[in-house]
């Protein structure tokens, strides 16, 4: 395989080469921006469904069952302030309510209990049960899991209490009491499907010294809530219009960037033959001048032959055996901007020439060789 087997902008008519490298410049451009274009364009937008909401909620208030006295002459339930005497308190009474909400129907499958425990900082607690434990299975909205009205006897808790003293020796200045709703289970959705866990660590504490006890949760808020947001995610593939036509993302990139780097390919194909055309068209030309430079004689103005006709050579070998045969001198006529070097030998009846340039196939190393 020889360079013109190569050759791919050297084979275009010259007067329309610059007109196709412009145009091919022109669609790689274009190419180019519709390939950043849908590479920055998603392939998919993700969607988000909210399939179900669901709260659970438990709220609770607590008063107190008093004896008649002074300061609450009429005895029974009342609503203490921040202290609950305990000269003068029988029962803690605690209103507790628990319920799931959701915007689709639930089932919810469990069981639920209520305890409370006593104990002594760091040194011992122990569990009591409040409500037994019972299993549940509801359907619905709304799913109430829980609705009571709870009496803690603070009698027995004040009498065992002592007797742990007696028995201990210990007597530490407060004590704690933590009411605990136990509510444990699944939530269902459609076709039973598991949604998630109910886990419930709420409590509800007091604080119980010698002389009253208190309310000491952190929040004054009696209840506690959290909500749970069922999410799907649909996936929309996204099309991208090229001349009022929809085609898919993933292949506007791929067609977009192999026409954009196919013609980037043409683009320094041009390059490199300008590149390797300049360069041999120099280096045989330098080579010629440098070996004959005592045989050649360089013109800038154009030369008009008329109707002398004219032979042109494929070897500068044969021009130079020409002119040293009729004992002429070399004429060379250089047109630079046309990457072109034409040699000359006047004949009487012919012109003999050799043109050096784009039409030259001779490598430097067999030129070397030649001459």
């Amino acid at each position: 395989m020889n360079e013109d087997d190569i050759k791919v902008f050297q084979r275009i008519d010259k007067r329309y080469r610059k007109y196709v490298l412009g145009l091919i410049v022109l669609l790689w451009l274009t190419f180019t921006y519709f390939a950043f274009k849908a590479i920055g364009q998603p392939l998919v937008i993700e969607e988000k469904i909210v399939e179900n909401k669901i709260e659970e909620s438990t709220n609770f208030d607590y008063s107190v069952i008093v004896r008649p006295s002074t300061l609450y002459p009429q005895g029974g339930k009342v609503i203490p302030d921040k202290y609950i005497f305990i000269n003068l308190a029988d029962k803690l009474s605690i209103r507790l309510s628990s319920i799931i909400n959701s915007e689709k129907p639930v089932r919810v499958k469990g069981k639920i209990g209520v305890i409370y425990s006593i104990s002594a900082k760091d040194m011992w607690e122990r569990d009591f049960e409040l409500l037994p434990t019972q299993a549940i299975n509801l359907q619905g909205s709304s799913n109430l899991l829980l609705k009571k009205e709870i009496q803690v006897d603070l009698g027995k808790i004040i009498s065992f209490i002592k007797k742990i003293e007696e028995e201990t020796l210990i007597r530490p200045s407060s004590y704690h009491i933590s009411v605990k709703p136990k509510i444990e289970g699944t939530v269902y959705g459609d076709k039973d499907k598991k949604l998630f866990e109910i886990d419930n660590d709420w409590i509800i504490p007091f604080e119980l010294s010698d002389e009253y006890i208190t309310y000491i949760a952190e929040s004054p808020e009696k209840e506690f809530s959290r909500t749970t947001i069922l999410e799907s995610i649909n996936k929309i593939p996204q099309f991208y219009n090229f001349l009022g036509n929809n085609i898919s993302v993933a292949k506007a990139r791929l067609v977009f960037s192999i026409i954009a780097a196919f013609l980037l390919v043409i683009l320094f194909i041009a390059l490199i033959e300008k590149v390797i055309s300049n360069n041999k068209m120099i280096t045989e030309v330098g080579q010629i001048d440098k070996k004959n430079k005592s045989k050649i004689i360089e013109t800038s103005d154009d030369i008009i032959f008329g109707d002398v006709p004219q032979l042109g050579l494929k070897r500068f070998k044969d021009l130079l055996q020409i002119a040293e045969d009729k004992e002429e001198p070399i004429i060379k006529y250089a047109r630079y901007e046309e990457e072109i070097v034409n040699y000359y030998v006047l004949g009487a009846t012919i012109i003999y020439y050799y043109c050096s340039g784009k039409n030259t196939v001779i490598k430097g190393s067999e030129l070397a060789n030649e001459l």
